[in-house]
């Protein structure tokens, strides 16, 4: 499935493939894991993010359109669900610029 990983310490975007939920936890170098949806040139969006984010020292947080809280951490940007709950591939007309344009540079950091 085609997502986009954002790096969180050195602001890095990648295009990456997420085979199976493990892969969750590789990009996001996390051991537990949540998803908030938003709405991105008129697509459901799915960011994965590090559930415990806020609690690791050091870790950046940012903005991101169409969410109410900061992010903290890594993120990994997928699109929506099916009808069964899974998540979808992002689709080829969110690019990496898009993701640019919505997510903020660092904002807050945990000390």
């Amino acid at each position: 499935m085609r997502a986009i990983q954002l790096v969180s310490e050195t602001s890095e975007l990648n295009e990456v493939q997420v085979n199976n939920y493990k892969d969750y936890y590789k990009l996001l170098n996390a051991e537990l894991f949540d998803v908030v949806m938003v709405r991105w040139k008129g697509v459901d969006i799915s960011i994965y993010v590090d559930e415990e984010g806020m609690l690791k020292s050091k870790n950046l947080g940012r903005s991101v359109k169409g969410y109410p809280n900061p992010l903290f951490g890594n993120m990994v940007i997928c699109g929506g669900v099916d009808v069964e709950g899974n998540t979808l591939d992002l689709p080829e007309s969110i690019t990496i610029e898009d993701v640019k344009e919505r997510i903020s540079t660092p904002l807050y950091i945990i000390k």
